[in-house]
């Protein structure tokens, strides 16, 4: 989403920031100061779903330190350090897990403008070459002696090694939970009305974006505590679906019993549905500007030609409170 449009498009309204508490629009904008510290627990978890029997259930948690590092007119600096969930991921043997525990804690330095909107993470280069050689090192122990197990997870890792030589991929693949928490920041609700867009998802089978039509709106907000519960729901464009399929389906060569290659494709198309929904609740303290419990939630299903697969991936992040 191109947030500099969606900010644009809510504040043509805006009144004169001056005078008296308009509580007809919530704006979501970063007061914060060096040395202001946060801590949140992470909770991410993915389940795999084909012919309705589950396929895969996995669930990870860490702590994440939020900390201000530095603060100009323009930007913020952020400390992100997070534990990581190394040994909860794979069967490490015991002897092993000294090796690892360097990798226990991971420290993600990145920026935003001056109303709290991700901005860039400054030190990825460090942690893409301290993420490769941790996938080196686990290969290693985990394919010592399987050669067949070796190769696999070489293989494997790769695509994963590869992403995290660039800083989108260290963006995307390790901390996505990130741009989440920023997303709020830098725009301003009307609390009235429902603002409507359309955002940009990922081709499923490569290509250009697909449009998913969505929804932002205040459902509920205290302008005592400065706190709101913000929603957003989002649905892939069935229009841009269809073609996406069609662009995937001319790209195959078919064979076997169908003598009829568009034949073949429409029968599919006819008989296919993807759909991916995303509903997402962030509970905010929009003044400081610091998330109470954000839960995002993506469905989605695919069933072609009657073959079903269904996927759910879900990230929650909640302030820890101190007792």
């Amino acid at each position: 989403m191109k947030k500099i449009f969606i900010l644009i498009a809510l504040l043509i309204t805006t009144t004169n920031l001056f005078c008296q508490q308009d509580t007809t629009r919530v704006p979501f904008v970063a007061y914060w100061s060096i040395g202001d510290s946060y801590n949140f627990k992470i909770t991410k978890t993915h389940k795999e779903w084909k012919k309705d029997k589950v396929s895969k259930d996995e669930k990870n948690e860490y702590t994440a330190y939020f900390t201000v590092i530095d603060s100009t007119a323009n930007s913020y600096t952020i400390r992100w350090g997070f534990d990581n969930y190394l040994a909860d991921s794979y069967d490490i043997p015991e002897e092993y897990m000294k090796l690892f525990e360097k990798y226990d804690f991971l420290e993600i330095l990145y920026t935003t403008d001056e109303t709290g909107t991700f901005n860039e993470i400054l030190n990825w280069e460090e942690l893409g070459k301290t993420l490769s050689t941790m996938i080196d090192e686990l290969v290693n122990v985990l394919g010592k002696d399987n050669k067949e197990l070796f190769d696999i997870l070489t293989k494997t890792m790769k695509p994963v090694k590869t992403a995290y030589i660039t800083k989108e991929g260290i963006e995307n693949l390790l901390v996505p939970e990130l741009k989440i928490f920023h997303f709020p920041l830098g725009i301003e609700i009307d609390t009235r009305l429902p603002f409507y867009y359309v955002d940009q998802l990922p081709n499923l089978f490569g290509g250009g974006y697909i449009k998913s039509n969505a929804k932002l709106y205040i459902d509920k907000v205290d302008f005592e505590e400065n706190f709101c519960v913000l929603k957003q729901e989002s649905s892939l464009d069935q229009n841009d679906v269809k073609s996406m399929l069609t662009e995937f389906f001319e790209k195959m060569e078919f064979e076997g019993k169908y003598k009829d290659a568009t034949m073949v494709m429409d029968t599919i198309l006819n008989n296919s549905e993807i759909t991916i929904d995303d509903n997402n609740i962030y509970e905010y303290y929009y003044y400081p500007g610091i998330p109470h419990r954000i839960e995002v939630n993506r469905e989605v299903l695919i069933n072609m030609d009657g073959d079903k697969a269904r996927r759910n991936d879900k990230v929650i992040i909640e302030l820890l409170y101190e007792e």
